[in-house]
């Protein structure tokens, strides 16, 4: 199948206004390979695939939620939002979690209203793709001053072979806060999910994500940010055919900040793939970019962050890094950080790396009397944890990472 024969196979019913509308957009941005963002994504292998619709199979889900979420999960099967499935009976009472269908009636207003900020401002094509193609997601409204004592998961399930679009929309009110956490479970599939976050005055969030499903995986996450708001991402990639990040945040309003990191564990053909605009648009923002990978055998990882500062923003600070350490001859990193920056009174970096394992460390830590694959394991360590320690040691996915690392391919370093 080409790239055209993949889109025009995706064409919406276009009798719903707002999957006409993305379609629209859609089609005026292009396809993929025509544009910058996707030059070092391939995509011909995950054309010759076809995937069905999704067929909606019995999953389990209790042996998959993390302890500390067992009474506050919103499940997604095969990109469907399940509420039979799910459980909220642990997030506060004000807590309003609705589909999105019903939700379209109650908070119609804001949603009407998002829906029209993203298709003007969307250029990514597998965003535009999950809004031409979900059936069912699922929105998340935290009232003012809500702060919720436990962490809210989302858990999707994918069955092999099928095509899916998880979405969610969140607004926490001002002063509330959430912390959100989202895992996958399945086999090779096509998921192209998205999460629309918007936080208003002083509204916190903190937000963990596990791509760990052997799928070619397409997540957008995107979020606005007003007055003395704080967004958290931290994210994990480990063993997928493709995992492409796109992630776009705008900071609004003055004081608000945006934290976003990420690590990556690749070994065999695994490919992981991110791309980045944070935005500042009002002064006194600040904003921080870490994205650590870990490669070895064939595998493959592509980092394209922008930070981007209007005029009006001054005073901001922005920091964007990208680390990169190849385990294999093999493995290749690409990489590219950018400023575009219209403020003049602004402290902002940026800057990448790309390396083996140093020799005269593993020569030190070998004269110290450790064996050649321990001294390997710990300048592993070394290299994941500045973003490690960004996960909470209290969350179960702190301790699946930390499995994940000791089982890592050492031997074929």
């Amino acid at each position: 199948m080409t790239e055209e024969q993949f889109l025009k196979a995706l064409e919406p019913n276009k009798s719903d206004t707002l999957k006409k509308g993305a379609w629209e957009r859609l089609m005026e941005i292009g396809p993929p390979s025509k544009l910058e963002a996707f030059q070092y994504v391939p995509l011909r292998a995950f054309y010759t695939h076809s995937f069905a619709p999704s067929s909606l199979q019995k999953v389990d889900v209790t042996s998959h939620v993390y302890k500390e979420c067992r009474n506050a999960c919103l499940v997604f099967v095969d990109g469907h939002f399940s509420k039979e499935l799910s459980d909220i009976s642990g997030l506060p009472s004000q807590c309003v979690v609705l589909d999105l269908n019903e939700a379209a009636f109650s908070f119609s207003a804001y949603l009407q209203n998002r829906h029209r900020q993203l298709q003007v401002n969307e250029k990514d094509p597998f965003a535009l793709i999950n809004t031409c193609h979900h059936k069912s997601g699922a929105f998340v409204y935290l009232p003012a001053k809500v702060v919720s004592p436990i962490p809210l998961q989302i858990l999707s399930f994918v069955t092999k072979g099928v095509q899916c679009y998880p979405r969610v929309h969140l607004f926490l009110g001002a002063h509330s806060q959430l912390r959100l956490i989202a895992k996958t479970i399945g086999e090779e599939s096509f998921l192209n999910d998205f999460i629309d976050i918007a936080l208003d005055e002083g509204a916190k969030m903190d937000y963990f994500a596990a791509f760990k499903s052997s799928s070619w995986h397409f997540s957008s996450l995107r979020a606005q940010l007003k007055r003395d708001s704080h967004l958290n991402v931290v994210s994990l990639v480990k063993g997928s055919k493709m995992t492409r990040q796109s992630i776009q945040v705008t900071l609004n309003k003055e004081n608000s900040e945006a934290l976003v990191r990420g690590i990556s564990l690749l070994d065999a053909t695994h490919q992981s793939h991110t791309h980045i605009l944070l935005e500042h648009k009002a002064p006194h923002t600040r904003s921080q970019q870490l994205f650590k990978n870990v490669l070895n055998d064939l595998s493959r990882s592509s980092f394209e962050g922008k930070i981007f500062v209007e005029r009006i923003a001054q005073k901001t600070a922005a920091y964007q890094m990208n680390r990169n350490l190849l385990l294999s001859e093999g493995a290749i990193a690409y990489s590219k950080p950018n400023l575009e920056i219209f403020a003049d009174d602004v402290k902002a970096s940026h800057g990448a790396t790309v390396s083996p394992l140093n020799q005269e460390e593993l020569i030190y830590l070998k004269s110290r009397g450790l064996l050649q694959e321990d001294a390997q394991k710990l300048l592993l360590l070394g290299f994941c944890k500045e973003v490690i320690d960004y996960f909470p040691k209290e969350l179960s996915l702190y301790s699946e990472m930390m499995e994940m690392l000791k089982s890592y391919p050492h031997s074929k370093i």
